[in-house]
């Protein structure tokens, strides 16, 4: 079955808010999560009263886990405010999209950072879609052991992940 039939199957669900795939270079994992993030905009977009003339348009935010860790270090630089606020924009949007987990640095700083990211996500539900071309366990490589057993525990339990081979 080709990728994108085995994606298009997937919908959010309180349980599991999250899409993770997961697998080598060059399968297609990233133009999927696109495709899959359009489709739930769509579908999380409403009238936002009768008349349909005014929709309530889900807020999306598309990042790579490279710029999650340049935003991290720029919070000392001064960038400050704009990379807080990317950070900020990231926890509490609608629809995430984050492309290529685990291949960051595990720095303490950017491990902290990304756990109190998914962490968020996790508690609020949020519509989380993420590719990586390796296992939970594998985006959590050098992380310290009261991070990373608790993230990838979480990135399991919100995910419904597909593995592109």
């Amino acid at each position: 079955m080709k990728l994108w039939e085995r994606v298009a199957t997937w919908e959010p669900t309180q349980e599991r808010p999250w899409l993770g795939l997961t697998g080598s270079t060059g399968k297609s994992k990233t133009r999927c999560a696109y495709i899959m993030l359009r489709e739930i905009a769509i579908g999380m977009t409403l009238p936002a009263n009768n008349s349909g003339t005014k929709f309530s348009i889900p807020s999306v935010a598309v990042t790579s886990a490279y710029t999650i860790a340049e935003a991290v270090l720029a919070q000392f630089s001064d960038s400050k405010d704009s990379a807080v606020s990317f950070l900020y924009d990231l926890r509490t949007a609608d629809i995430l999209l984050i492309d290529d987990l685990g291949k960051q640095r595990n720095t303490p700083a950017i491990s902290s950072e990304l756990f109190a990211l998914l962490d968020h996500r996790h508690a609020e539900n949020l519509v989380t879609i993420w590719t990586a071309n390796t296992n939970p366990e594998g985006i959590v490589n050098g992380m310290t052991e009261d991070l990373a057993g608790p993230l990838a525990g979480r990135i399991r339990e919100c995910s419904t992940i597909i593995n592109c081979g």
